[in-house]
């Protein structure tokens, strides 16, 4: 609906997939699934109350925790699905342009032809959900946490 009221005026409203939060903002779902990996470490005496709470919460989020060369692989783990979607995007203009005023593929089938490129798809909302060993991967490679 935001779309369509944006073309009536005018303008274009670019926005993610639907349902497809691992192009967000430069891998910041990467962050966010790193950051509650590391929460769920802590032991509740580090949790309880509301300070400690607050504390916890911080240091899962620090700079100490979530290294610069991490942001930067959780980017390019970003960059890559962003280029897939591109991929798409691309066939389904030429396809466009080949068959005049056909519709272009079904949104339906996007999810497909991404599982297809990518290969690593396997849900939406969380990073930790549809890219679990990744975050876990680099959880374990922060040499700050003990086992």
């Amino acid at each position: 609906m935001l779309q369509a009221m944006g073309r009536e005026m005018g303008v274009t409203v670019d926005r993610t997939p639907k349902c497809h939060c691992e192009l967000a903002g430069e891998g910041i779902e990467y962050a966010w699934g790193f950051s509650k990996n590391y929460y769920r470490t802590l032991s509740l005496a580090d949790k309880k109350g509301k300070q400690n709470f607050l504390d916890a919460v911080n240091k899962c989020i620090s700079r100490d925790k979530i290294t610069t060369g991490m942001i930067r692989k959780f980017s390019r783990r970003a960059r890559e699905y962003i280029a897939a979607y591109y991929k798409v995007w691309q066939k389904n203009q030429e396809q466009a342009e080949a068959t005049a005023d056909l519709p272009i593929v079904d949104e339906t089938t996007t999810p497909v032809e991404i599982e297809k490129i990518i290969k690593l798809f396997k849900t939406h909302r969380c990073a930790m959900d549809f890219d679990s060993s990744f975050c876990k991967a680099s959880f374990k490679g922060d040499d700050a946490i003990a086992p």
